[in-house]
């Protein structure tokens, strides 16, 4: 006679525990089977997440306040980038007009900025790797002195053209809500895409794919 046998015909107070243990009921095997899986589902899903992020974005946006208002219409795809003027780090006046003719990505952010600090590295090596194709970045600060724009620039090692809005007069041409912000705008002048958030190189490579 079987152990199992032995075991059924004993009163249930007679039973010891090991007997009681030496064969796990039929939920307890579903148990032990459904948990690793979960788990293999619940990794799998958190590695996809991350290769996501990486593929395209760093960084969330920040949302930002500031004593400027809104003005005029907003930018839209498929119109002229609306026109401004502003100083650069070596005092001169700037003009996005100026830079008709190239390819153009308008980038808006500040120093204080942790999504704007963490794309700027890959602005700065697109830049280089593409500025003798036509491409230039001009990227324009929030309300910040000279003195802390160019330190930020110089640390990370900046050699696009980086102007200064003190007044928030373009922001609130752009109609800017989030930091970082940039605008893809064609040869002509026109703006094609546009995105609030983090970049990273393979992205904007993939933007100005259509633009080249």
């Amino acid at each position: 006679m079987s152990m199992k046998d032995k075991r059924s015909k004993l009163p249930a107070t007679e039973r010891s525990p090991e007997w009681q243990d030496e064969e796990p009921q039929e939920g307890t095997r579903w148990r032990f089977l459904l948990v690793p899986a979960v788990v293999i589902v619940m990794v799998g899903a958190m590695v996809w997440l991350l290769q996501a992020g990486q593929d395209d974005s760093v960084g969330a946006s920040t949302q930002i306040t500031f004593g400027g208002k809104a003005s005029g219409v907003a930018p839209k795809v498929g119109a002229t980038a609306p026109e401004f003027t502003l100083p650069s780090l070596d005092g001169k006046s700037v003009s996005l007009s100026s830079y008709r003719g190239k390819v153009v990505l308008l980038n808006f952010f500040a120093t204080w900025c942790p999504p704007c600090r963490a794309e700027m590295p890959d602005l700065q090596a697109t830049y280089k790797e593409l500025k003798d194709k036509g491409f230039e970045i001009v990227a324009v600060d929030l309300q910040e002195d000279q003195a802390t724009v160019s330190g930020y620039a110089k640390s990370l090692g900046l050699g696009f053209t980086v102007l200064l809005d003190k007044n928030a007069e373009v922001f609130g041409q752009y109609h800017i809500t989030g930091l970082p912000t940039s605008y893809f705008i064609d040869r002509g002048g026109v703006v094609r895409e546009f995105t609030i958030g983090g970049l990273n190189k393979k992205l904007i490579l993939q933007k100005l794919e259509k633009l080249f």
